[in-house]
């Protein structure tokens, strides 16, 4: 992993901290930052930044003012003890942010890092209390930072699954596919060289019997929204069929590769189950785990909330669709393949999906036990989709 660290005011490059990362095998990059001009510093920090694109920041003190004033995307950040209340004008955190500080601190008050939680709308758990000072240089503030950085910096797939076709797979910037037979083994081995994995599924994974064994509440509420989306012509109909289905989760051909290769809904005596992950606190603990999606869903949301002019079209099987969507919606590395088609189209937006999930952009629509699918924000704030899905529990 390749880690970013801005140091405190008048602390020294090469210190314990950044060694610390260094000697668990990290590549560190740990540059000179001015320790009177803090636009200076900044300045340094984002051509670092820039020039090495690192999988994770980490600022302690005055460096995590630094971190938080740099225009670093969607990397994580882990901040020690951040002075940011002393220096630059960002007053908020991304969702993916990690905060330690110890209630001891004699420089940094702790109640600093409460507000600084409290006013980004980030989870409480997004601070963690650890350490004697302000140094966190002991052996436990230091495990912390190592395992907050590894921890922040998960390995995002897309899935659209296929019991016949395999697994179309979006990771690292690139489609890939994976035969049905493979399946269960490359996800296995994912699972080995990965501390933190988060899988996006397009299928169901997940049901609740008590309600029903043939169609979930999600399913119900948004197929009811899908056809009235079809009726105001915001989404294509014709005589093959509508641009987004919703079929009830029993239909679904799935189930055999998903049961197979993920243990979920069922799984085979010799197969430990990937867990389904109820929020992005739950994917920074470690370990790999599962979310399902959508796409046609999410990209008709995507599509309608740009009041972009004619339905959302029918794009499975329909190439020049598939290219039409991408360019509509900006999936400008969808645009710049060669070959598109609606496999390599979901993957993409399970993958988009996935990061959204970790930075609160998507949420669930239902939940992880009684079934669901994480949607844009939007799918409970516009149309409330969510609160309709609950209503019927």
């Amino acid at each position: 992993m390749k880690i970013l660290f801005l140091h405190g005011w008048h602390s020294t490059v090469g210190g314990v901290k950044p060694s610390y990362l260094r000697d668990a095998g990290h590549e560190v990059l740990n540059p000179f930052l001015d320790d009177d001009d803090f636009d200076a510093a900044v300045r340094t920090a984002q051509a670092e930044y820039d020039q090495h694109q690192p999988d994770v920041i980490v600022g302690s003190s005055r460096g995590g003012a630094v971190a938080m004033n740099i225009n670093a995307g969607k990397t994580p950040l882990v901040l020690l003890c951040p002075a940011w209340k002393n220096w630059g004008t960002a007053k908020t955190v991304k969702p993916n942010t990690v905060i330690l500080h110890s209630r001891s601190d004699e420089v940094i008050p702790f109640s600093d890092s409460e507000a600084l939680v409290a006013q980004s709308g980030v989870p409480s758990e997004t601070l963690i209390e650890v350490g004697n000072d302000h140094r966190l240089a002991d052996p436990e503030p230091l495990k912390s930072m190592l395992s907050a950085c590894e921890h922040s910096a998960v390995l995002i797939i897309g899935i659209d699954p296929a019991s016949s076709k395999g697994l179309m797979v979006w990771m690292n910037e690139t489609p890939l596919k994976k035969k049905a037979t493979d399946a269960r083994g490359w996800l296995s081995s994912l699972r080995r060289e990965h501390r933190n994995l988060l899988i996006c599924w397009d299928s169901p994974l997940s049901f609740n019997p008590a309600f029903s064994l043939s169609d979930r509440p999600v399913e119900k509420v948004l197929r009811a929204q899908v056809e009235r989306w079809v009726k105001e012509g915001r989404i294509e109909k014709d005589r093959t069929g509508k641009a987004v289905s919703v079929q009830p989760f029993s239909g679904c051909s799935h189930w055999v590769i998903s049961c197979e290769a993920t243990g979920q809904p069922f799984a085979q005596s010799d197969i430990s189950p990937i867990p389904i992950a109820d929020s992005s606190t739950h994917v920074r603990t470690g370990g790999a785990w599962l979310i399902e999606a959508h796409p046609a869903v999410a990209m008709a949301i995507w599509w309608i909330e740009r009041n972009k002019p004619g339905a959302f079209p029918i794009y499975k099987k329909r190439p020049e669709a598939c290219r039409r969507i991408a360019e509509v919606l900006g999936f400008n590395q969808l645009v710049e393949l060669d070959r598109l088609d609606d496999d390599i189209l979901d993957a993409y937006v399970s993958h988009r999906l996935a990061e959204q999930f970790m930075t609160g952009e998507s949420r669930w629509v239902g939940d992880h036990i009684n079934g669901g699918f994480i949607l844009p924000n939007s799918a409970e704030d516009v149309w409330e989709l969510d609160r309709k899905v609950h209503a019927l529990y």
